[in-house]
C-alpha cells in the first residue's frame, strides 16, 4: 500500500472506525488487470473506490456517505 494512502488511513481509523486489510495486488493476475496503474486504491466495504492520487479529502468523503 502506498505510505500516503496508509497514513490518510491511520489517521481517520479512529474517526470512522474502519479496519483495514492491506492486499498486493501483485499477486492477483484479476486485481492486476482490474487496477494495474490506479494503484494505490482503497475499496470499501460498500463497494466505493477512491484511486490514484488518493487524498484524505476524497477518502474523508466517501466515508461520510457510508
Amino acid at each position: 500500500m502506498c505510505e500516503d494512502a496508509k497514513t490518510i488511513l491511520n489517521r481517520l481509523q479512529p474517526e470512522f472506525g474502519f479496519s483495514i486489510e492491506e492486499i498486493d495486488i501483485s499477486r492477483d493476475a484479476a486485481l492486476m488487470d482490474r487496477y494495474g496503474e490506479k494503484i494505490p486504491v482503497i475499496v470499501f466495504e460498500n463497494g466505493r473506490e477512491v484511486v490514484a492520487p488518493v487524498s484524505e479529502y476524497r477518502v474523508r468523503k466517501v466515508l461520510e456517505l457510508g
